[in-house]
C-alpha cells in the first residue's frame, strides 16, 4: 500500500505549492522627438499585454523536481504603420509596420536540494551583472542555466550561463548581441557571485561576469 501511494505523495507538494499569476497591462507610448537635435522618428503605439506566469512546487524527496512556465501575448490596439520604429512595443516588419499581435510560451525545468535551486530554460534575472528588461508591453527573457543557493545563513550565492535572449518585442530567442563599436554576437555570458549580510543594515556583494568575445 505504501508503494501504491508513494507517487501521489511525491506529487502533492508539486501541486499544492504551485502558483499561477496573470498580469494584464495597457501601455501607451508616445515618443515625440520633433524637438530633438537629431532627426529621429516619432513613435506612437497603444498595446495590451497579458503575462501568465506559472511556478510549480517540488516533488518530495532528496531532490525535488519542478517546472516553471510563462506565456505572453501582446495585442496592438492603436498605432499607425511606420510609428513603431522607436517604441519597442511590437515586432518590426521590413516596411516599418507592426503586427496586430505577437505571442510566445517558455518553459524551464528546476531541481532543488535543500535550499539550492538549479534551473534550465527561460530565465528572469535581476542581478548586478545581468537584468531582465521589463520597460515595455512584455518583459524580455533569457535562456540558459542558473544556480541559486541560500543554504548558508545570511549568504546568497548565484551562478549561471546565459546563451540566448528574447527581446521585449520579440517572439524568438537570438544570440546575445552587442551594439555600438563592439557590434556582433556572443556565444554566451557566464557569471558567479554572492551577497553576504553580516548585520541587517549592511550587505556585502561581489559578482564576476564574462561576455564571451566582448568583456570580462
Amino acid at each position: 500500500m505504501a508503494s501504491a501511494f508513494a507517487p501521489s505523495l511525491a506529487l502533492a507538494n508539486l501541486v499544492d505549492d504551485s502558483h499561477l499569476d496573470l498580469t494584464v497591462r495597457t501601455l501607451y507610448y508616445n515618443n515625440d522627438t520633433r524637438g530633438a537635435v537629431k532627426n529621429q522618428p516619432t513613435g506612437e503605439q497603444l498595446g495590451q499585454g497579458f503575462i501568465l506566469n506559472g511556478r510549480s512546487g517540488y516533488t518530495d524527496g532528496p531532490v525535488g523536481l519542478g517546472v516553471d512556465a510563462m506565456g505572453m501575448l501582446g495585442l496592438k490596439l492603436s498605432g499607425r504603420d511606420g510609428y513603431n520604429t522607436s517604441t519597442g512595443l511590437f515586432p518590426q516588419h521590413s516596411d516599418n509596420s507592426a503586427p496586430g499581435s505577437f505571442a510566445s510560451a517558455r518553459f524551464a525545468l528546476k531541481a532543488k536540494v535543500s535550499k539550492t535551486v538549479a534551473k534550465a530554460g527561460f530565465q528572469s534575472l535581476n542581478l548586478p551583472v545581468i537584468k531582465t528588461n521589463d520597460g515595455r508591453l512584455l518583459p524580455s527573457l533569457y535562456r540558459g542555466y542558473t544556480l541559486h543557493s541560500t543554504d548558508v545563513d545570511n549568504l546568497v550565492l548565484d551562478a549561471g550561463f546565459i546563451d540566448r535572449v528574447q527581446g521585449r518585442n520579440q517572439t524568438h530567442y537570438q544570440p546575445l548581441k552587442a551594439t555600438g563599436k563592439a557590434s556582433g554576437f556572443s556565444s554566451g555570458l557566464s557569471y558567479a557571485g554572492g551577497r553576504y549580510t553580516p548585520v541587517e543594515a549592511l550587505e556585502l556583494s561581489y559578482y564576476f561576469a564574462q561576455l564571451n568575445d566582448f568583456y570580462r
